[in-house]
C-alpha cells in the first residue's frame, strides 16, 4: 500500500502579497450597511458595523467541466459570520432579507455551505469554463484593531492544483 499526502499554508508574514490564478481569478470585497440599507464599499470599519462579503471567482483555466468546486473564505480576527437560519442572528430592526439585497446569494447552484468561527466554505457541483460563481453573506464586526483578512481560496475539490487566491485584505477597525 502507498499513501501520499501534501500541506499547503502560509505564515502569516508569508502570505502572498497579490492574488494567485491557477485556474480560478477570485476577488473579495467588503460592503458596509448603511442606515438607509443600502451597501457602501468601505475599507474600514467600527464595532458592530454589519458588513456584506462579496466573493467572485471566474474560471480561467482550459478544463472542459469544472466539477466540485469549494471556496474558503478565511474570517479577519474582527468579524463573525452571520448565519441566516439562525433566529438569534438576525440583521438589524427594521433591516428585511430582501431590504439588504445579498444577506445570502450567489451565481450558481451551491451544494453546500459552512459558517465556521473562522471562515465560511462553499461547495458548489459544476461551474461552466469562463463563468464566474458569486457569492455574498454577511458578517458582524466584533472587535477593534488593525487585521488582515487572508486571501479567499477557490479550487477544484479532486484537482486541488486547479485554484485560484485572492489578496490578502488590511484594515483597521474602530471602537464605537
Amino acid at each position: 500500500m502507498y499513501a501520499y499526502g501534501r500541506a499547503e499554508g502560509y505564515l502569516v508574514n508569508k502570505q502572498p502579497k497579490h492574488a494567485v490564478d491557477c485556474g480560478f481569478a477570485v476577488q473579495r470585497r467588503y460592503e458596509q450597511l448603511q442606515p438607509d440599507g443600502s451597501w457602501k464599499p468601505t475599507a474600514s470599519f467600527r464595532v458592530g458595523d454589519v458588513v456584506r462579503v462579496t466573493l467572485t471567482a471566474r474560471a480561467t483555466c482550459n478544463e472542459p467541466i469544472l466539477r466540485y468546486l469549494a471556496v474558503e473564505d478565511p474570517l479577519p480576527a474582527c468579524m463573525e459570520v452571520v448565519d441566516p437560519e439562525l433566529a438569534s442572528q438576525a440583521l438589524p430592526e427594521g433591516i428585511s432579507e430582501a431590504q439588504s439585497l445579498g444577506w445570502w446569494s450567489f451565481s450558481a447552484p451551491i451544494s453546500n455551505r459552512e459558517f465556521l468561527k473562522d471562515r465560511v466554505r462553499i461547495f458548489a457541483d459544476r461551474l461552466n469554463p469562463g463563468d464566474k460563481l458569486e457569492i455574498s453573506y454577511v458578517a458582524r464586526v466584533t472587535r477593534s484593531g488593525k487585521v488582515t483578512a487572508p486571501g479567499t481560496r477557490t479550487e477544484l475539490m479532486y484537482q486541488p492544483e486547479i485554484y485560484g487566491l485572492s489578496a490578502p485584505q488590511q484594515f483597521e477597525v474602530s471602537a464605537r
